[in-house]
């Protein structure tokens, strides 16, 4: 299936995926997957995108989870995202693993 989206009645490019901000817990939590692309983002092999609140965010698909933190591996580098405590690195794993499950058509761009 193949799914356009229009964003601000432009049609969705690489150059406007680079430009998106990674979404938060809320978007995660509360967002809705639209599909996933396929080397999108720099580095990123699959990238889910999300609509929350009429905004578009994007996030990897390649996170590892760890004790209070995930990790994302790009190349031979890898980024982390720490949390607090490893409840709350628990709550945002679970909205990231639905956001993950819900993303099951490839968008085309």
């Amino acid at each position: 299936m193949k799914i356009e989206l229009l964003t601000t009645k432009k049609k969705l490019t690489k150059s406007i995926v680079n430009q998106m901000r990674e979404a938060s817990i809320a978007a995660l939590r509360s967002g809705t997957s639209l599909g996933y692309l396929i080397n999108a983002k720099k580095g990123v092999y699959k990238t889910i995108l999300i609509r929350y609140d009429s905004n578009f965010f994007v996030i990897p698909c390649s996170y590892t989870k760890g004790e209070a933190s995930v990790y994302l591996k790009v190349g031979r580098w890898s980024q982390r995202k720490s949390f607090g405590t490893s409840i709350s690195c628990d709550d945002w794993w679970d909205a990231y693993q639905d956001r993950i499950k819900e993303a099951v058509n490839q968008i085309y761009i």
